[in-house]
This record gives C-alpha cells, structure tokens and sequence, in this order.
C-alpha cells in the first residue's frame, strides 16, 4: 500500500509469474484508494482470482500482556475512551487490553489512530483509520455500541397490496415506535426518502459489500419531532411504482387523515428514479385524498392546491453541489454533537464508510453505500422546513347555558351587520 508507483510495478511482475505459481500481498491497508485497496475490494467482489483473508491482531495468542509496566510500577491498563469501542466491540480480555496500551505508547506515541493502521480490529475501519471520513468516528462508535449493547425494540414486517402491515422477519419494513392514537399532536412525523432503480422483487441478501454493477438500495426514515429520533425505516431494490406504494402507506400509518397537520410531510429527492416514484406519490395523494401541502415541492407549501410535476420532490442539486453540502453538514453537525438519533445499525455502518474523496467531496467509500446516509440527510431537511409540532387541545365539552348564549349572541352580531 506505500509502494510509490504499485501499479506499474505490479504490471511489471505480473506477467512473469508462471501459471502454477502463488501470488501473496501482504499489506496494512493504509487509507482509500490506492492500489492494494483497488485489489481487496475486487477481491471481495468476486471481480479478481484473488482471496480476500483478514487477521485481526487480537486473533494472535501471543499479543497479550499480563500487566503493564512503567518504572516501578505494574499495573492493569484501563481503555481510553477511543479504545473503550473496540474492546467492547470486540470482547478483549484484560491481557489484550494491557498489550493495546502498551503497543500504542511504546511503539506509536500514545497515537491510537496509527496503532488502527497497524493493526486493525476489521476490514472497514482499517482503512477508514488512514483515511479522510466525513463523520466523527468516535461519535457514530459510540452510538453503535449503545445500540448494540441495548437494542431498541424493533417489528420487522412489510404492506400487503391492501396497505395492511404484517410481521415478518425478513421484511423490509423497520419499526421501532408507531402512532398512538391518544396523542393528537400536529405535524409529528416526516418521512423522507432515495429512490434507486429497482429491478428486483425480492430483497437481496446485503452484507454492506457494493458489487461491480450494482446500484444503491431504496432508502426510506419515518423521523418523530417529539422524540427527535429515527422510528421507522424501509430498505429494498423494488421498482419505483411499488416503494411509492410503500411510502404512502407509510404515510396512512402515521397519519390519521382526520386534518391536514396529522399527515406526515413526505419528501423524496428527486433524483431520476426519484422522479418516478414522485409521480406514482402523487397519484396515491389524489387517490387518498391526502393534502398535497404534506408533500414536499417546490412553491407554496401553505396551500393544498396539486403541485406541477417539475416542481415535485427535494433537489440535491439544484444549484450544483451547494444543496447536497448543506443537508450534510447537518447530519455531520447532529452525529457530532450526539443527537443524530439514527436507530439503524445498517445507516450507522453506512456513515462510517462515508468518506471525503481526493477532491474533499462527501461520498460513499468505494464499494459501500451511501442511500441511507443521503435519505438521513433529506429527512432531516424535511425536519427543518415542516411546520413547528404543537399538541392540538381537546374539544371542551360547553353547558347548554353557554351554547345558547353564544348562538345569541353571534345573532345579534348578525342582526347588526345587516341592520
């Protein structure tokens, strides 16, 4: 991975290895994008006759330490707060711990990102450790630990074509709080969405690996401003006529219709299979006769009226990268400060493989993904721009006195303006 020119000299030894011969590389990784990262990706996508194997140092029984010494003084080594991911992560004894102290101050300086590099716990962080990663990494560690160490409870499920929602352990609907039909607060909930091509009906099996070819996943978060976290998510390749059909009832089940402000705002980027998921959005609004002000289109929000075509869905660039960077930022600024409130272990993975590249542009690491990261982002743009919640009062229930004083009362108002 530090060779100054790999390429030409793996060109170079190439053509003299005989045909029974073996070929080993062995390498750190050394950051993203060079040729021994271009090499192990291929190599785990199937696209080289190379096998892809990964040893973590922990693996090796020889890397563990009884005690740590300075001086005089030996004792039991205590995680930093870095390191505390890891270990939790990973389970590593005491002596491992004690050998991850010592390794990191002897040999590196106290520098924990260049002990990573070294000796790396996994084949993703590896090369983000040497890499340029747009997210606080500690942060979104933090946050998987928690998630994992006390998993929200979660129903997985999917919509029948009747829009009824049924439980079912390989489905691609993820819901972790649902309405309760007690609580009338106004606009609660947003929805927001990336669309991809489609072209598979079942959901494939997805180990977070991009293949040579294949295209992102559609993506959808059903975000509540009153818990300030992520309560639903859909994942899935369907064509976009049927994630359409998903994102609506999705927004009849978080929605009551009984006023305007109970209807999620829905808002889709509009990419090019989002346009014609947009399309197929808006004719379910028609049909249910949901507020097209609860749709997210460019002009004026305030009213009902039916929203030209070109004018529907969320442009990330619409005035070259500018509206993409905004939207995020917000997600760098919320994970930073610990209130991204993401509840998905599959997002998370993807923010941590969500890079900076050679010309400092936001993007998917090569061979990840990046559709739930961009529908986090839309998501919360649609957080910005709704409507403020408020909780809508409860009717109060007035004596037949008061009635009859008020229906008077309102008639004279009448009987004056006419007078």
């Amino acid at each position: 991975a530090k060779w100054a020119d790999a390429k030409t000299v793996m060109t170079s030894l190439n053509p003299s290895i005989p045909k029974t011969g073996l070929v080993f590389i062995e390498s750190t990784p050394y950051g993203i994008g060079n040729m021994f990262y271009q090499l192990w990706v291929a190599a785990k996508d199937g696209k080289n006759e190379y096998v892809p194997l990964f040893f973590a140092w922990y693996d090796e029984p020889e890397y563990s330490l009884d005690k740590v010494r300075r001086g005089n003084d030996v004792y039991d080594a205590s995680p930093t707060k870095a390191q505390a991911y890891y270990v939790e992560r990973h389970g590593l004894s005491q002596g491992q711990v004690n050998w991850l102290h010592s390794k990191t101050d002897t040999d590196f300086g106290g520098d924990f990102d260049q002990f990573l590099q070294e000796y790396p716990f996994d084949d993703v962080s590896c090369f983000l450790s040497s890499g340029a990663p747009y997210f606080d990494i500690g942060a979104i560690r933090r946050l998987d630990l928690e998630l994992r160490g006390a998993p929200p409870e979660c129903v997985r499920g999917t919509f029948d074509l009747d829009g009824k929602f049924y439980e079912d352990a390989y489905g691609d609907i993820e819901l972790w709080d649902v309405p309760d039909v007690e609580e009338k607060v106004a606009y609660r909930y947003v929805i927001g969405a990336d669309a991809c091509e489609g072209g598979n009906a079942i959901t494939p099996v997805d180990d977070g690996q991009k293949r040579s070819g294949e295209g992102d996943w559609n993506f959808a978060i059903v975000w509540d401003k009153v818990l300030g976290k992520q309560v639903g998510q859909v994942r899935n390749k369907l064509d976009p006529d049927r994630f359409a059909s998903q994102l609506y009832w999705l927004e009849v089940m978080f929605g009551n219709g009984l006023d305007r402000s109970y209807w999620p705002l829905l808002i889709v980027e509009r990419n090019n299979p989002g346009q014609a998921v947009l399309m197929e959005v808006k004719r379910l609004f028609t049909k249910g006769r949901i507020p097209f002000s609860r749709l997210y289109h460019q002009g004026d929000m305030t009213k009902d009226f039916e929203p030209t075509n070109k004018d529907l869905g969320f442009r990330t660039q619409a005035d070259g990268e500018a509206p993409r960077l905004v939207i995020l930022a917000d997600v760098q600024r919320r994970i930073r400060e610990g209130r991204s409130g993401v509840q998905s272990l599959v997002l998370l993975d993807q923010c941590l493989t969500f890079v900076k590249n050679k010309r400092m542009r936001p993007e998917a690491q090569e061979g990840r993904y990046d559709d739930g990261v961009m529908a986090l982002a839309v998501t919360l743009e649609g957080v910005r721009r709704d409507l403020p919640v408020w909780e809508i009062p409860k009717p109060v229930r007035r004596s037949a006195l008061v009635e009859r004083m008020l229906r008077d009362k309102n008639k004279k108002r009448k009987d004056n303006v006419y007078a």
